[in-house]
């Protein structure tokens, strides 16, 4: 009886326990399926990290062979132009670029593009100077935006060509041009405010004012003038002006765009003997024909307005155009705004549209976020792809940053199906009233229609009047509507 009974339980364990194994089976195939999911994604994820690691390098690489063949070429256009083109090797010349391969063939994605400018083989080189500045488009890895590096190229005085990474001691040099003037290839020397990202003004970049001005003075004589920039500025500030103006002169007569351009800002903005426009342009034309971004930018915006200076759009054009050939975002945006202007009634060729949004999506890449630039690039997406909702983004961004182009705009798209509609007329008239308190001539119009739709007489009329005085021809011709329907 006991050895039945003990066969019995050990059957009934054994069915048990082959009932158990068979209810988790599926959980096992789960479980197993999960694991191989799991290292089919850690292999995945390693796979992607080693192939950015290796596209790093490469990038790396890459990028010292391509200045090496920039060299190369550069070498040609002074010592062996029967095997180049002359034409290509003037200053500035974008065409510097057709020597070497497309963005595809070296890199791809990773490497975005080279720019060579400020090239000048006019006179013969006798000297030790800078001849080129090369500026580099990289993105090391698919998930980090573009980068910029930039490098000047300097002859020496045996006649060999060699490369100065930015920020390194002897970065910024300068080349004699045809006219016997020196400038800086640095795009640093654009703005004084940059300077203090350079040594040894870094380093004194945080110090109190009187700290600075005591350890500027310290200073051994900057042969390219910064020091005298920066003090001057410094000096101006505090109310001498007398003596800043002497050393923006000193650091002027080394060559220093920078001064120029901060001699230029005096007179044209300064109160009593500091007040001379004539002054002031001279200051501003000299510093622009040394490849002042800031200085080529506002002339030709002063040529635009017409204030000082008689208005000249194919001039203005021009400045912008070297501007953005030097790599200037503004010279970018500018360029773009010109060939709008130009073309009086608006953008009516395939070419015009095309060269005036490429000027805008240059100056959006090299992260341009000022004035209008949503709202322009908003246009180019809807005249070049009828992307009206991609458009809409692009102004809302602008609206954001309070750009008042971009306001009008959003305002228009959001009462464009029913200006009525009480919703979106409460929004849109919000926009058009941040826009009104920007001064922007359109907004006027464009708010003052809104107020006819919806039958506010007054107002209407109110906005339409400013608007005219302001010379924008929507709100005349609202107002005539208005008087027409009185």
């Amino acid at each position: 009886m006991d050895d039945y009974s003990s066969s019995k339980s050990k059957n009934t364990e054994r069915k048990n326990r082959k009932e158990t194994s068979g209810l988790s089976m599926p959980f096992k195939k789960i479980l197993g399926i999960c694991l191989l999911t799991s290292a089919a994604a850690a292999c995945i994820g390693l796979t992607a990290y080693a192939c950015s690691s290796l596209q790093k390098t490469y990038v790396k690489s890459t990028i010292r062979k391509k200045t090496d063949e920039i060299l190369h070429e550069l070498e040609k256009c002074v010592y062996d132009r029967k095997t180049v083109n002359a034409s290509l090797c003037r200053n500035g010349g974008r065409s510097l670029n057709s020597f070497f391969p497309s963005a595809e063939d070296y890199g791809g994605l990773f490497i975005e593009g080279i720019r060579v400018s400020g090239f000048d083989t006019g006179t013969e080189i006798t000297r030790n100077t800078d001849i080129a500045a090369i500026e580099i488009r990289i993105r090391e890895s698919v998930f980090y935006p573009a980068s910029i590096i930039h490098y000047a190229v300097q002859i020496t005085p045996d006649q060999k060509f060699i490369i100065h990474e930015e920020g390194s001691d002897r970065y910024i040099r300068h080349f004699e041009s045809a006219d016997g003037k020196s400038r800086s290839l640095s795009p640093e020397e654009d703005s004084a405010e940059k300077f203090w990202n350079i040594p040894p003004y870094r380093d004194i970049a945080e110090a109190d004012t009187s700290e600075k001005i005591r350890l500027l003075k310290a200073l051994p004589e900057d042969e390219y003038g910064r020091t005298e920039v920066l003090l001057a500025g410094i000096l101006y500030d505090n109310g001498d002006s007398d003596t800043a103006v002497n050393l923006y002169r000193t650091a002027a007569a080394k060559g220093s765009r920078a001064a120029l351009y901060q001699l230029a800002l005096i007179y044209l903005n300064g109160t009593g003997d500091m007040n001379d426009s004539a002054k002031g342009i001279s200051y501003l034309t000299e510093a622009a024909e040394h490849g002042s971004n800031e200085a080529l930018n506002h002339l030709g915006t002063l040529l635009t307005d017409g204030t000082l200076i008689p208005e000249n759009h194919d001039m203005a054009a021009e400045y912008f155009r070297k501007a953005a050939d030097n790599g200037s975002a503004e010279g970018f945006y500018n360029l773009g705004k010109s060939i709008i202007n130009g073309a009086n009634t608006g953008l009516t060729s395939g070419a015009e549209i095309k060269s005036a949004c490429s000027a805008f999506r240059s100056a959006y890449e090299l992260h341009y976020e000022k004035h209008d630039i949503y709202a322009y690039l908003g246009d180019c997406l809807i005249s070049q792809d009828s992307d009206i909702i991609g458009a809409h983004r692009l102004y809302r961004k602008g609206v954001q940053l309070n750009q008042p182009l971009s306001l009008v705009k959003t305002a228009n798209l959001l009462t464009l199906a029913d200006p009525t509609d009480r919703e979106s007329f409460k929004e849109a008239e919000e926009l058009l009233l941040r826009a009104v308190a920007l001064r922007h001539p359109e907004a006027y119009g464009n708010l003052s229609r809104l107020y006819f739709l919806n039958g506010r007489m007054d107002e209407a009329e109110r906005y339409a009047l400013e608007g005219s005085r302001l010379h924008d021809s929507g709100s005349a011709d609202i107002l005539n509507k208005i008087r027409a329907v009185r």
